[in-house]
């Protein structure tokens, strides 16, 4: 494959976030300083958060209360090593243009996202 066949990097980047687990757990063992029981509030607490500023950013119309709807996923995304969510909050925090396809994806995240911890805490 040339360097003229390769994906451009938006698709490279779609492919490394369905790649990768939807929180890096390691991370999330350093921030709970490894007590199993904070890292599961923790986890649910986040599941809870995520879809409310989800839904709270698909209602969102002005541009600057979209960019702080989407800081805030992105703190607390990066918090817990939900990096594939915070990497698409990130990107439509920065963005200028309309968002509806990354919304789109970022819903997608945070549905597997929820999804993966519900599995992990045995709800699922």
């Amino acid at each position: 494959m040339s360097l003229h066949d390769a994906p451009p990097a938006t698709s490279r980047r779609r492919l490394d976030a369905h790649r990768r687990p939807p929180i890096d757990m390691e991370h999330l063992k350093r921030q709970t300083f490894g007590d199993a029981e904070l890292e599961r509030r923790v986890l649910a607490l986040f599941s809870r958060e995520a879809l409310r500023l989800v839904e709270k950013l698909k209602t969102t119309e002005a541009i600057d209360q979209r960019r702080e709807v989407a800081h805030a996923i992105v703190g607390s995304a990066r918090n817990v090593g939900a990096f594939p969510m915070a990497d698409l909050a990130a990107q439509i925090e920065q963005s200028h243009a309309p968002v509806a396809g990354r919304l789109k994806a970022l819903e997608q995240s945070v549905a597997r996202t929820r999804d993966f911890i519900s599995q992990y805490l045995g709800e699922g």
